[in-house]
């Protein structure tokens, strides 16, 4: 692997070691390094790509490609031919036994929020954190993607899946390239705690987030809009 993929890092703990291992430092940010596998779905298999230079991989006409956009590191997707239903993209490294995971949920978080052990049938949509009680490891894609994306985290490899789903079926790009995704990630200073490292990943993940001018007080009813016809059934 080129040297700069490699991060020199002071601190010893194991997320500065994992975290070491699938990403490289460039211009004050920390970007992913290139994936060791990736693999496009079409129809209910799935294929492996090969590298082929360039940041580039390729199965038939299937193409996935990564460029560096600033301090992101954007998935590029073309398959003329094919109706591709997904692109995953794998980084191998070992868990150690002592690391926990912290996932966002698709539309909400809810009250089970927790740092937990790894679990591979778990989907983290949109960002992942690893922690070690020393240091914290954040890998996300930033808002306004065009794919739906969830991380999962094996024993031996994290895991990023690009969901291109059209419907229930597979997207039919033709001559498009699909901008996938923008890939980011960072990791907690000497003096910062899990809680501060995520406030500031979330605002790399999210450069023009909508707020309100002033505080918001109140609740929020997901069902206000139902009919008294529905509410029964919500119930049970």
């Amino acid at each position: 692997m080129h040297r700069r993929h490699f991060v020199k890092l002071s601190a010893t703990g194991m997320a500065a070691l994992l975290f070491s291992r699938v990403s490289y430092a460039e211009n004050n940010y920390h970007l992913m390094n290139l994936p060791d596998e990736v693999w496009a779905q079409a129809g209910a298999d799935w294929f492996k790509l090969k590298p082929a230079g360039n940041s580039l991989f390729t199965f038939n006409d299937i193409e996935v490609s990564l460029k560096t956009n600033d301090y992101a590191q954007g998935v590029y997707i073309q398959s003329p031919k094919t109706a591709l239903k997904g692109v995953r993209l794998k980084w191998n490294y070992v868990v150690k036994p002592a690391i926990k995971v912290l996932g966002d949920h698709w539309e909400r978080t809810y009250g089970d929020a927790a740092w937990k052990n790894p679990d591979v049938n778990t989907k983290n949509p949109w960002y992942i954190l690893l922690q070690d009680n020393r240091q914290t490891a954040c890998f996300g894609v930033k808002t306004g993607c065009s794919t739906i994306c969830w991380w999962v985290v094996n024993p031996d490899s994290i895991e990023l899946t690009l969901d291109t789903h059209s419907g229930g079926v597979g997207v039919e790009l033709g001559s498009r390239k699909l901008h996938a995704a923008n890939i980011v990630t960072a990791e907690s200073t000497a003096v910062e705690t899990p809680f501060l490292t995520a406030r500031r990943f979330c605002k790399l993940m999210c450069e023009k987030p909508r707020l309100p001018k002033q505080p918001v007080y109140g609740i929020n009813e997901w069902y206000y809009s139902l009919s008294d016809t529905y509410r029964p059934l919500l119930r049970g």
